[in-house]
């Protein structure tokens, strides 16, 4: 079971379970920002009724998070406007906290976020340095690490491609020992999306793969979503819209589904421009529209301006010159309060192309002047960028490099790892027969005297002298710590999240980890196989276990 879903589960039963008000908004919030990434309905519905709850008792720390969370909830289906006012409201009232360390810093990063969205450059990039600061006093490393890989991409766009890569580097050191199977795929997609850059397709195709597989099969639909939509990304820029198309579609079917409306808006855009690239320009146009469409009701108008020079390039191709003008004139109007250098460029180069045809010299020669005068800035920028980019080749392959070595080391301590395990397991096993045999041998003894009429003493005495010497207290307490150091204190970890379970019952379920039977466990423990049955099934119960599902595979995925 995925790690996340596992947390999902225990907040609900503590939910049901009952509890006082303020614990029940912590809960609350906690399960909303969760539960996000896969359900936002819901996850909007548990932040509603923590904000009720919290303004109810005046639970001022309570409504600042309820408040963040439904910022995030209205920032995820792309309403920015009201996303904005939200964070803003949590971030001003977070700072009242300083002791909500975490809450005051996924404010400030995903404020970061809606100012990026907006393209304003830098405001998110004060908002990230902001947010890392306060990240890096946190236990949890993780955050630290998906603020720089976002910070990071940031600096890319700035034509900063040294320090981009550099940030994901470092932000995907700080993520591989944490598991965090979301934020190592989001930096994978980001290391694509460089690579992408260098004009290098293999390889950002390679990574964007390694993106989608690191989420796994319990992905979150909206992080799926985005992969398979960079995916379909790589194919089109390799020519092949038929891979591309079929990426694209998966994507937008299941970001329809969850109903977030900047990824919807993103892919058909990308599908009006895949569609475009093959000469289908009616289709083309039916995508770009839907976006526009998306656009006008969230009046986004860095959407707009996108999907309006989507549909005026599309009418350009096609010859329909007038219905090009009525939508790249309001298109560079956009463009240019948005700053979006590319889309203005665009617009002017196909104005003036569109004015030239038609004999009106003034207006071809007035747009031509505004597309040479971006094209010269945007050329000093690539030569400035083109040392740039040999120096990031340069450290890509020293990277390249490391990479391989960290992975042939992570698979020789895999292998020890493995070994170890092996070991382990048939120590347990020798346990087992030791065990065992001990027991035959005291009732051997007991037999022969009562067979031979000895005195029962002397076979008492014996029985004593060998459980007086046994080894087997001491063979147990090796056994926990070779399996504590293999399995990274897997017993302290489970009674952190399941305070119930007694110390017999977390021998217990260390034993069904390494896949022992009833009576291998009850022999070395001392105990009935029935009394094994006993315990699983209190076990089951206090892990929230139902009928179908697996106890050994619940704790194997611990």
């Amino acid at each position: 079971m995925d790690e996340i879903q596992v947390e999902i589960k225990i907040i609900r039963e503590k939910i049901s379970h009952g509890c006082e008000d303020r614990e029940r908004v912590e809960l609350l919030n906690t399960l909303s920002g969760l539960v996000r990434q896969f359900d936002l309905a819901e996850a909007r519905a548990l932040a509603d009724e923590a904000l009720a709850l919290a303004g109810g008792i005046a639970y001022e720390e309570g409504m600042a998070v309820s408040l963040l969370r439904i910022g995030n909830c209205y920032r995820t289906i792309g309403d920015l406007a009201t996303a904005k006012q939200y964070l803003e409201d949590a971030k001003r009232e977070l700072e009242r906290f300083p002791e909500r360390r975490q809450a005051r810093m996924e404010a400030w990063r995903d404020l970061g976020l809606l100012h990026s969205s907006f393209n304003e450059i830098p405001q998110a990039l004060e908002l990230f340095q902001h947010a890392i600061s306060l990240a890096d006093g946190l236990d949890n490393s993780i955050y630290g690490a998906s603020v720089r890989a976002y910070k990071g991409m940031l600096h890319v766009r700035l034509g900063e491609y040294s320090l981009g890569f550099e940030m994901q580097r470092e932000a995907l050191a700080i993520a591989t020992p944490c598991g965090d199977r979301m934020t190592i795929s989001m930096i994978l997609h980001n290391i694509a999306t460089i690579y992408t850059t260098l004009h290098d397709h293999e390889s950002a195709l390679d990574y964007m793969n390694q993106s989608l597989e690191t989420l796994g099969d319990l992905s979150p639909p909206i992080g799926r979503a985005v992969r398979l939509n960079g995916i379909g990304l790589m194919h089109r820029l390799r020519l092949d819209t038929d891979q591309a198309l079929r990426y694209h579609h998966q994507a937008l079917a299941i970001a329809r589904e969850t109903g977030a409306r900047e990824v919807i808006a993103a892919i058909l855009g990308d599908l009006g421009s895949t569609y475009g690239t093959r000469g289908d320009y009616q289709s083309s146009i039916e995508y770009f529209s839907g976006s526009l469409a998306l656009a006008e009701e969230e009046n986004n108008d860095v959407w707009r301006s996108c999907a309006l020079c989507g549909i005026g390039t599309t009418y350009f191709h096609l010859g329909d010159f007038d219905r090009a003008i009525e939508n790249l004139e309001p298109a560079l109007a956009l463009a240019r309060a948005s700053h979006l250098e590319a889309q203005e460029g665009t617009c002017c180069e196909c104005l003036s192309s569109i004015y030239e045809s038609r004999g009106d010299i003034e207006n071809a020669l007035a747009y031509h002047k505004q597309w040479a005068t971006i094209r010269l800035v945007q050329e000093g920028r690539e030569r400035f960028n083109a040392v740039a980019l040999v120096e990031l080749r340069m450290k890509i392959e020293i990277a390249e490099r490391e990479r391989e070595a960290l992975r042939v080391k992570n698979e020789r301590l895999r292998e020890e790892m493995q070994r170890s395990a092996d070991e382990l397991a048939v120590s347990a096993l020798q346990l087992v027969k030791h065990i065992e045999f001990i027991d035959h041998f005291k009732l051997e003894i007991r037999k022969l005297t009562t067979q031979y009429g000895g005195d029962a003493r002397i076979a008492t005495a014996l029985v004593r002298l060998i459980e007086h010497n046994s080894t087997t207290d001491h063979s147990w307490q090796m056994f926990e710590q070779q399996f504590r150091h293999i399995h990274n204190d897997f017993m302290g970890t489970l009674s952190g999240r399941y305070a119930t379970l007694t110390p017999t019952e977390l021998k217990i379920c260390s034993l069904l980890k390494m896949n022992l039977s009833n009576k291998e466990i009850g022999s070395l423990l001392s105990i009935a196989d029935r009394t094994v049955d006993t315990h699983r099934t209190s076990i089951r119960r206090k892990l929230g276990l139902k009928g179908g599902d697996n106890l050994t595979a619940f704790l194997v995925a611990v």
